[in-house]
């Protein structure tokens, strides 16, 4: 099978996604909201223990060097703001709906995906774009390898290997083995 049909084919797979939780519905309706408090949207993001503790650990990274501990949601919501606490939720749930593959850790697949977007959320302000957007891109922007991992585990182990047996990049490696990319399947 070429490269473009088993694309299709993956596309298709990863199409049947588990739907976001309530609790991060919810959360998301309360951030875009305008009628809504901090304490309502912490309210909502303590119902999942997962959310909470991804929140906490983002608002007490070192990106936000905030000078004491942040130990509550609400203090959380309060300091990082709606926009960038909708942001981390999205980008929790969408990394969240994929089932762990066997390749990536998902811990780290979450802290690497995060930081690509704080990163992508600097560069954004500092060029005076939607720092929104380029959270939410930055941190979608490996959900092809993440869907890899879970779809075609063993394509994208042999991709790694060859890539670091033979010199040449991920990308490069894909193409050999799969006829696509990572960057194929998360663009599709």
């Amino acid at each position: 099978m070429d490269g473009n049909a088993e694309l299709g084919m993956l596309i298709a797979e990863v199409a049947e996604l588990r739907p976001l939780p309530a609790v991060a519905v919810r959360a998301l309706e309360i951030a875009e909201g305008e009628q809504f408090s901090a304490h309502e949207l912490a309210q909502a993001i303590s119902a999942d223990q997962a959310l909470t503790a991804k929140l906490l650990r983002l608002s007490n990274s070192a990106y936000y060097g905030f000078p004491r501990r942040i130990t509550t949601v609400r203090d959380a919501v309060v300091l990082l703001g709606f926009r960038a606490v909708r942001s981390a939720t999205l980008a929790s749930c969408v990394i969240d709906t994929l089932p762990g593959g066997t390749v990536l850790d998902p811990a780290t697949a979450w802290r690497y995906s995060v930081t690509v977007g704080l990163l992508a959320e600097v560069l954004a302000r500092a060029t005076q774009m939607h720092q929104d957007e380029a959270f939410t891109a930055g941190v979608l922007h490996n959900i092809g390898r993440l869907a890899l991992d879970q779809h075609r585990p063993r394509e994208l182990m042999a991709s790694r290997n060859l890539a670091r047996q033979q010199g040449v990049t991920l990308p490069e490696a894909q193409r050999l083995v799969l006829g696509y990319t990572d960057a194929d399947l998360g663009g599709a």
